[in-house]
């Protein structure tokens, strides 16, 4: 969590600890405004802490702000870079945040779980077989030439004419399509991920009128061979290419 990036001093970037890093925790007191107003004031600082982003040159890459609601509620906001921590390693965080909490409220002293440093995972790393990685890969890839296009037409609106940038869109399914999903997947022995790659290379054929398939697919990446892998905290996550082909009538479940 002390660790900024610099890319400018060598061939390739490094990851730099600092010895010691000042967090900055903002805090407001919004108990005298209406439930409306503090629901604004919380979106708007939402966005401009979005826009504000992070300079990977100066440590801490995270930003901490306390808001209090009422005598009994506060909003509680971390911001972080990916870069610095998984979700994994968030729910780590904040274990022994939460274990520290409650020992200071009990008076007694936290005591937290060793785990290992980050830099044995770089360690781990630079131990692995690059050339037989890179072996693997270009036989796993073989003859695939150009990304998957997702060809959805659209007569409204010209290519030349449409503006770079990204959005994003959330679809909450409800609590019974949700456990239908699982019953189904359990029903065919699937995790529910892999049935929904199915689905997502399926799509994919569909659209692109391609059969031969690849897409991104992100992974925890903590090595099994690697003890106590499962408790450090930092990056560990990879997204890899996953190479599928679909037959023409293909369906989801054979």
């Amino acid at each position: 969590l002390r660790a900024d990036f610099a890319w400018e001093v060598g061939a390739e970037p490094v990851q730099v600890v600092r010895r010691e890093v000042e967090v900055k925790l903002s805090c407001e007191d919004w108990r005298g405004f209406s439930r409306g107003q503090q629901d604004e004031f919380l979106e708007e600082y939402l966005r401009r802490d979005r826009e504000q982003g992070f300079d990977l040159r100066r440590a801490p890459l995270l930003r901490l702000a306390l808001f209090r609601r009422s005598d009994q509620e506060h909003a509680f906001i971390l911001s972080n870079h990916h870069l610095l921590i998984d979700g994994w390693s968030l729910s780590i965080v904040f274990q022994e945040v939460f274990a520290i909490y409650d020992s200071r409220r009990a008076e007694r002293v936290p005591r937290l779980k060793h785990s290992r440093s980050f830099r044995d995972y770089v360690a781990w790393l630079g131990r692995q077989d690059q050339a037989g990685a890179e072996s693997f890969w270009h036989e796993t890839l073989k003859g695939f030439t150009e990304p998957t296009p997702l060809a959805i037409e659209n007569g409204s609106a010209n290519l030349a004419d449409r503006k770079e940038g990204y959005s994003e869109e959330s679809l909450r399914l409800s609590e019974a399509s949700t456990e239908s999903l699982q019953a189904f997947a359990r029903q065919n022995r699937l995790t529910l991920s892999t049935l929904l790659y199915g689905a997502w290379a399926i799509l994919l054929s569909r659209y692109s009128r391609e059969r031969d398939i690849v897409f991104g697919v992100t992974s925890s990446g903590r090595p099994s061979d690697l003890r106590g892998s499962e408790a450090m905290v930092g990056l560990f996550i990879n997204t890899l290419p996953l190479r599928v082909r679909v037959a023409s009538n293909q369906l989801l479940i054979s």
